[in-house]
């Protein structure tokens, strides 16, 4: 029963820390982790009190982390959109060729 808490903690933690510093790739992987960890649990003794609480503390952290990567995609969507808008001007603007002045040497 221990180990299974302390699993679930350490899963949450790394969770919020990696959601906190913007890991998304972290968030991935600590993601997949939880996935194994709850599918382990399916096949052992049920879940106790404790455990049913630390599993509910982890789904709060895990929803927090879903909405954190919804907001960042959102803002690469707006990026993106924007990027596309502006594209001719940045395009005209990289391609236009000026008369510069020739660096002394």
């Amino acid at each position: 029963m221990a180990k299974r808490l302390d699993a679930l903690a350490s899963a949450a933690t790394r969770l919020r820390a990696a959601t906190a510093a913007r890991q998304w790739a972290a968030v991935g992987r600590v993601d997949g982790e939880i996935a194994a960890l709850l599918a382990s649990f399916r096949s052992g003794c049920p879940l106790s009190s404790a455990e049913r609480q630390a599993v509910e503390a982890l789904a709060a952290v895990h929803g927090l982390a879903r909405e954190a990567c919804a907001d960042e995609a959102a803002r690469i969507g707006r990026r993106l959109a924007e990027m596309c808008t502006h594209r001719d001007g940045w395009m005209a603007y990289a391609l236009t060729d000026y008369d510069l002045p020739e660096p002394r040497t």
